[in-house]
């Protein structure tokens, strides 16, 4: 899963226990169309990285987003789960951790294999499809050849070489193009810089866009900072 971000990896792991928590509901299918949910047990979910309730709740939120309605019902911030050990709930495996809703367990159960595919093909296309030429300043997706020069091919080889999703502010970029300090342009100056740069890495978003569809790109930017969102391999 190397060619997923963090988030999307997160989400693929929980995915494929939320999936198994739907197969064991399969032995009471009645009872899920009745209560309109698959429940989801405190010890059902295993997912290594997500050490606290507020990065967890950010997976959940992606769920969410692309069509898993999975909502987390237990309090990770103000309960423990020893504190509902009873009769009742003898061990952890009793305590409810949350609930995938939906009308009845079939549809749960497509929506989180749709998502399980979609995360897993666009894994696979973008193992396969990118390659920087990076002396002819070329992009190969597929078996198109995209071609870059001047300031594009120049931001490309900088986030290249810094690795993906590795942030590099705006002024960084610009001081490696331009072998000038930012500290000695005016206002102006750095307003036109930044300009460029940004009109630079649209452009750059812009030729791949058919590849990754309008609401994803290649270079990644949020307020001064630029990533790559995936790797690019270097060939030359």
């Amino acid at each position: 899963m190397e060619n997923l971000t963090i988030l999307e990896k997160e989400a693929l792991e929980m995915l494929k226990q939320l999936e198994r928590c739907c197969e064991v509901s399969e032995s009471d299918p009645d009872r899920v169309k009745k209560e309109k949910c698959v429940y989801v047990m405190y010890t059902d979910l295993k997912l290594a990285g997500l050490d606290s309730p507020e990065r967890t709740q950010e997976v959940v939120s992606y769920l969410q987003r692309n069509g898993v309605n999975f909502e987390i019902t237990f309090d990770s911030i103000n309960d423990i789960p020893e504190m509902y050990i009873d009769d009742e709930h003898p061990s952890y495996a009793y305590i409810e951790f949350g609930r995938i809703e939906g009308e009845n367990l079939g549809e749960i159960t497509l929506t989180i294999k749709k998502l399980i595919q979609k995360l897993t093909q666009n894994e696979m296309k973008r193992m396969i499809i990118i390659k920087y030429k990076i002396n002819l300043g070329q992009l190969s997706l597929n078996e198109d050849t995209i071609e870059f020069e001047g300031i594009q091919k120049d931001i490309l080889d900088i986030l290249i070489k810094t690795g993906k999703e590795v942030k590099v502010s705006w002024d960084k970029i610009n001081e490696e193009i331009e072998k000038i300090e930012i500290e000695i342009l005016d206002k102006q100056q750095r307003a036109e810089a930044k300009k460029k740069i940004n009109g630079a890495v649209s452009q750059i978003n812009k030729k791949i866009v058919r590849y990754f569809g309008k609401d994803q790109n290649l270079i990644e930017f949020k307020d001064n900072e630029y990533w790559l969102y995936c790797d690019v391999e270097i060939d030359g």
